[in-house]
């Protein structure tokens, strides 16, 4: 996993290269009088930011640490496809579910997952889903 410091590195060195390419490209415009000295700023530096934009959104999700297991389903929301009295059966990121809850749950009420036992979901009403 890569940490957060390494990411922004990698993504500063990126976004100085592709500036400074950009920069000697719109400055070779405006030296032979393509385009006016201000106009080729304005050009590199929105083309910058939008580059910068870009690289940001790609890296974004290397941020976050993938959750798998367990802790993935913990606080998943769904809908009870059963009445659950003792337990039941949910529906949960388009998968069904065998599920336990403490609480009676009717059919087609909201539920949030509070914990794992085996191959089992506990599940207590949601407020929204």
């Amino acid at each position: 996993m890569v940490s957060k410091t390494e990411l922004a590195l990698a993504l500063a060195d990126e976004i100085i290269i592709i500036g400074i390419l950009l920069f000697a490209g719109i400055t070779a415009l405006a030296y032979f009088g393509a385009v006016e000295l201000w106009a080729a700023v304005a050009i590199a530096a929105i083309a910058l930011l939008i580059v910068g934009a870009f690289v940001y959104i790609s890296f974004k999700p290397q941020l976050s640490k993938p959750k798998v297991g367990m802790e993935a389903m913990l606080g998943k929301k769904g809908t009870a496809t059963s009445k659950i009295a003792k337990s039941g059966m949910v529906l949960i990121d388009g998968e069904y579910w065998r599920a336990k809850s403490e609480e009676t749950i009717e059919k087609d009420e909201a539920v949030e997952v509070t914990g794992i036992d085996g191959l089992m979901l506990k599940v207590k009403k949601s407020n929204s889903q």
